[in-house]
């Protein structure tokens, strides 16, 4: 009913509006810009500078291309024991696997310009691009699971009958514009299967 949708978008608005709000309130606030200065300072003058010379001829032996390189070959291997066994897993370990995929994508990303030169650089923006498909689709899943539980939306503040409401037509909203749970996964199984089949960029030609 077009009564129940306005309802349900004034709520998501509403919500949205809270969190934003809370977000700002907690960037204004004074630990957080404590914990600003002391990173500030700590980067400037922090005691990794006076480390004994030793310490940091250590820190320095890897170049910061083979650190980065060991890094993403770690990451990746996640992936790969997670592909064996993806049908299998809950959402709980769906959610963790989503978060390790994350994470990779943003180390790929942030690694970008230590490969920036030819075919590295086009392969690492592909691998990058399967990245962000199967962060999400697993990103989908959790959101029809979440939905399922009535997690979505932060409807504690309403009665039992008006929560129940919401949270059924927010759920038949993902159903009718997503996907089913069971077609998701085979699009994660396949988004994990073009990530695993894309280029290491990172390795030396």
């Amino acid at each position: 009913h077009p009564d129940s949708f306005k309802e349900l978008l004034l709520e998501l608005e509403r919500q949205r509006a809270t969190a934003y709000s809370g977000v700002c309130t907690l960037l204004r606030s004074a630990p957080f810009q404590r914990l600003l200065l002391e990173t500030a300072a700590w980067i400037e003058d922090g005691g990794w500078l006076t480390a004994p010379e030793e310490d940091r001829s250590q820190a320095r032996a890897m170049p910061i291309v083979d650190l980065v390189s060991r890094n993403l070959r770690t990451r990746r291997r996640t992936l790969e024991k997670a592909q064996r066994r993806l049908g299998a897993l809950d959402v709980a370990a769906l959610h963790r696997l989503r978060i390790k995929v994350k994470q990779l994508r943003y180390t790929v990303d942030f690694a970008a310009s230590l490969f920036a030169a030819g075919k590295r650089a086009a392969s690492q923006a592909a691998f990058s691009s399967t990245l962000a498909k199967l962060q999400d689709r697993l990103g989908e899943l959790n959101d029809i699971a979440t939905s399922e539980k009535g997690d979505v939306l932060k409807l504690s503040h309403l009665g039992e009958i008006e929560r129940a409401r919401l949270s059924a037509l927010l759920a038949g909203i993902l159903d009718v514009h997503g996907q089913s749970e069971k077609r998701l996964l085979r699009a994660a199984e396949k988004a994990l299967e073009q990530t695993l089949l894309a280029r290491h960029f990172w390795k030396k030609s």
